[in-house]
């Protein structure tokens, strides 16, 4: 049985590779994409459907709103990229992206929403001479103690506003890369645009969740009837994870661990 096995793979691939074939052949795989994409798409439909029906607490709904649309948003960028030819996947990527930073600013408006919005929190805060101690086991103590005002508030909010500028940049740059043969996806050469593009998207990225982390700590106390931490959770998760699984497939695909057919390109394997 395992000599059939091997003499079904293709002539460019070895036995300790992973071939897209063998991917594609896979029911297991078939049964992930056959059903938890359309139960994914129809929990997510399901709880934008109330929340519309019931639509009583503008303030706080239109923001839960906004981030749960952000599900059928990468569904609907995975079909769309898998039917449209591989130079203009990366229009459906700015508009993926454009919207996964604006679901991470809407999270922060939500957090401000449950508080009263920025002016009543800032009130609360100088009421209280509430203080935000350093500490390492929260990872705080690069900083030291720090007063909760408005200034404070405010360093918050560009914290996140700053990813959103950043992430929209460099799904406009990374066409122009690839275009001028400069960008070698999954390879870190100095004389390449791939590892500074990471670096910088990194950097942004960890300011922003920092700066969730520091809010959440900030108001821990006035969220925890909204069961605060769940929610950061969540949305730390799905940005962060649908970054990374991009990154180690770019690596996997570069280091040869994962073979590519020849009637495919390397661009569209880790596009689509």
């Amino acid at each position: 049985e395992r000599r059939k096995s091997r003499e079904r793979l293709p002539s460019y691939a070895s036995p300790n590779m992973v071939t897209l074939p063998s991917v594609q052949h896979s029911q297991v795989c078939l049964f992930f994409i056959l059903i938890f994409p359309p139960l994914t798409l129809y929990i997510s439909c399901l709880h934008i459907g109330s929340h519309v029906k019931n639509y009583r607490n503008p303030v706080i709904q239109r923001y839960c709103i906004r981030i749960s649309i952000l599900v059928p948003v990468y569904l609907v960028a995975a079909l769309i990229s898998l039917w449209i030819p591989t130079k203009t996947v990366w229009i459906v990527e700015m508009l993926k992206a454009g919207y996964e930073a604006f679901a991470l600013y809407s999270f922060m408006a939500l957090m401000l929403a449950f508080v009263g919005g920025p002016a009543c929190l800032v009130d609360l805060w100088e009421s209280e001479g509430r203080y935000l101690t350093g500490d390492w086991v929260t990872g705080t103590c690069i900083h030291g103690t720090m007063k909760l005002d408005g200034l404070f508030l405010k360093r918050l909010v560009q914290g996140v506003i700053q990813f959103v500028i950043v992430r929209l940049l460099i799904v406009v740059t990374v066409p122009i890369l690839i275009a001028k043969d400069v960008f070698a996806e999954g390879k870190a050469r100095f004389d390449r645009g791939w590892l500074y593009i990471m670096f910088i998207h990194n950097a942004s990225l960890w300011v922003c969740l920092y700066s969730l982390w520091l809010f959440f700590l900030a108001t821990k106390h006035y969220l925890r009837p909204f069961s605060p931490v769940l929610k950061f959770g969540l949305i730390k998760g799905i940005i962060f994870i649908s970054f990374w699984q991009l990154i180690v497939l770019q690596i996997l695909v570069a280091s040869e661990l994962v073979k590519i057919p020849p009637e495919f390109s390397e661009r569209y394997i880790i596009d689509g």
